[in-house]
């Protein structure tokens, strides 16, 4: 939190200095970008940053940066939620072919927003809105627009809308013909398929995932903690127990905090869980 409004202050005091408008712009953008993040952000607040671009002349990119962040904005701040639905309907229409690290951001972001709800109807509404927007890209025939990293992870993220509108029979579908992910696939697209594996009760797959995930991480690093635990928990859930208790224990000699935070407190309770195995 107090990072945050770190970033916050830096931020605003800069946009306060910028020379011109493209400076002005690109420091609003981050600020929104700042804002959208779950938890700690402000939706309303990004709200209020996109509509002070709208009054600079903006680039064609940032123009499509600014509406993607207005979406997001719109559907966390919601309800209602029927103008960013509406934005995801059309984005066909108002997408920027030149920017696709934008678009990319934007549904990973919506992703994680959607997988940190703690209000089902919000989840929901989350998963519509990345089901709106993927779903095109997945029943495009031209395929070869897509790098096999790209083309991967937009069929993950249609997987995933379909979990959290609590559509599993689609979810399962999805993933049919699926070839397995590429190996320059990055942590954090391991990351949500290992969790995607996990939502399916996939325990066995979710298991390689996350040891696969263990080889490429540095020890002690929070990927490395996360994944760890991520492999205890489908050892558990795998009738696993012994494995389980063994993986969390000799974690807990290597680094007596459990990796602090969040993570320590999901170790503990699985551990209590286990009891007295061995």
């Amino acid at each position: 939190m107090l990072a945050h409004q770190r970033a916050e202050s830096f931020l605003t005091e800069s946009t306060q200095q910028a020379r011109n408008e493209h400076e002005q712009a690109e420091l609003l953008l981050a600020q929104a970008r700042l804002n959208l993040v779950p938890i700690t952000g402000k939706a309303q607040h990004a709200l209020a940053l996109v509509e002070r671009l709208g009054r600079l002349g903006l680039t064609s990119q940032e123009r499509y940066r600014a509406r993607l962040a207005r979406m997001i904005a719109l559907v966390q701040a919601g309800p209602p939620y029927l103008d960013a639905e509406r934005e995801a309907q059309t984005h066909a229409t108002w997408a920027g072919p030149s920017a696709r690290g934008a678009f990319f951001d934007a549904i990973r972001l919506i992703d994680e927003s959607a997988s940190l709800a703690e209000v089902d109807l919000h989840q929901r509404r989350l998963g519509l809105i990345l089901r709106l927007l993927v779903q095109p890209l997945v029943q495009d025939p031209d395929d070869e627009k897509w790098t096999a990293e790209e083309r991967f992870e937009i069929r993950l993220r249609l997987t995933r809308a379909y979990l959290f509108l609590g559509d599993e029979r689609n979810a399962r579908t999805s993933l049919q013909g699926w070839t397995g992910f590429p190996r320059s696939a990055p942590d954090d697209l391991l990351r949500d398929l290992g969790d995607t594996y996990n939502r399916l009760e996939a325990y066995e797959l979710t298991v390689d995932v996350q040891r696969l995930r263990l080889k490429n991480l540095q020890s002690g690093s929070p990927s490395w903690f996360e994944a760890r635990y991520g492999l205890a928990l489908a050892d558990f859930h795998s009738g696993r127990l012994k494995e389980a208790a063994q993986l969390i224990d000799a974690t807990a000699i290597l680094h007596p905090d459990l990796g602090g935070g969040a993570v320590q407190k999901k170790f503990i309770k699985l551990r209590q869980r286990l009891g007295a195995q061995p």
